[in-house]
């Protein structure tokens, strides 16, 4: 299991969390599911948080600036399949409208990966560490600059860092997109940049299964 595995449900117990809206305007849902703190008790199913839904990414999404992918967000409710968590690496409208010929419906799923991933959980990957997005077979890779002053995804940086995080949902502001990956992007061995000189070996990461998994 990888990152912030407290807050993701094992046998059916959860530990108190705030809702998906977290202080945002909405309520909380019926997501504050309560479990034993040592796992001694097991939540009953009525208490239990649903998955984040792409119903929840609009609000959360307006509210932070990303008019342009909140836009897009309907487009995800026939694409995909809400098991959550969520992380977003989230481009400014701003670098969107220079790209007027990319598609943002696809944009937004490409800049969506299954886990939870915090920029402090993101600094301890290894240097092309490869994160499957919700579009199965496109991966989005993580490096860093050194003494991982900068993480960048894609090659592009994380500038505005951990913007939104209830356990279940991570929103990171990009200092621009990721250009649409391809088929090729999870089997890459290694990321090779004259900007990041000290590349190492590559992990792929898929998180659907909370499974971390080595590339050769």
């Amino acid at each position: 299991m990888c990152c912030r595995q407290e807050v993701i449900g094992v046998r059916g117990r959860w530990w108190r969390r705030q809702g998906i809206f977290n202080g945002y305007g909405g309520s909380d849902g019926g997501w504050d599911g309560e479990g034993d703190e040592d796992g001694d008790e097991e939540a009953s199913s009525s208490t239990l948080p649903p998955p984040p839904r792409s119903d929840f990414f609009t609000p959360i999404l307006t509210h932070l600036g990303f008019q342009q992918l909140a836009t897009a967000v309907p487009s995800l409710s026939v694409t995909s399949t809400w098991t959550g968590p969520f992380t977003i690496f989230a481009p400014s409208d701003a670098s969107i409208h220079t790209c007027p010929s990319c598609s943002l419906p696809r944009l937004l799923q490409e800049h969506i990966v299954p886990g939870v991933f915090s920029l402090n959980y993101l600094r301890t990957l290894a240097f092309g560490t490869k994160i499957e997005t919700i579009v199965p077979g496109r991966c989005v890779t993580v490096t860093s600059a050194l003494n991982n002053s900068k993480i960048f995804v894609g090659g592009v940086e994380i500038t505005r860092p951990d913007l939104f995080d209830n356990g279940l949902l991570i929103v990171h502001g990009l200092d621009g997109f990721v250009s649409h990956l391809s088929p090729l992007s999870c089997n890459i061995e290694r990321m090779t940049s004259l900007s990041f000189p000290q590349a190492q070996s590559t992990d792929r990461i898929r998180s659907p299964s909370g499974v971390v998994r080595h590339a050769p």
